[in-house]
């Protein structure tokens, strides 16, 4: 993975996290108002994190992150796209390039941990004549020299 891709996906991270916080603020506000009396819910000094229980809170917590994973999971037939276009992407490269590959799936789509909207991440290994790794192209920029001259 590049570091522009993990800049972007640590950003991503940050942004879910401070919504996922501002939901869970929400949901313990109501229902910390939902289980007390009026009088307390005007008297009462504690917050609304304060007047949930530890147990709740973590209820509510595990319910709410398993609700938006269940909803954004990466369903069996974006994995099974994803596969479909790293064996096309694999035939066109290998079919071209003169030095034996291999294409992998990996990241987030390859661990379960992607979603219906994740980017899919490809490692190419490209090997030299004696069928090791090809050191040259360690660099990004040579790759993305290489893959330039199929076009």
């Amino acid at each position: 993975m590049f570091i522009a891709d993990i800049d972007i996906v640590l950003r991503v991270s940050v942004k879910c996290v401070k919504l996922l916080w501002s939901v869970l603020k929400a949901l313990i506000a109501m229902l910390a108002m939902r289980h007390s009396t009026p009088s307390e819910a005007v008297v009462t000094s504690k917050s609304p994190l304060q007047a949930f229980s530890a147990y709740g809170r973590q209820q509510l917590l595990t319910t709410t992150l398993f609700g938006i994973y269940k909803r954004q999971i990466q369903t069996h037939e974006i994995y099974e796209m994803k596969t479909g276009l790293r064996h096309r992407f694999y035939t066109l490269f290998s079919t071209q390039m003169k030095e034996k590959i291999d294409l992998y799936l990996i990241g987030s789509s390859l661990t379960g941990f992607g979603s219906n909207t994740s980017d899919t991440d490809f490692c190419l290994i490209i090997y030299d004549s004696n069928e090791e790794i090809d050191k040259k192209y360690d660099n990004k920029d040579q790759v993305l020299t290489k893959l330039e001259e199929l076009k």
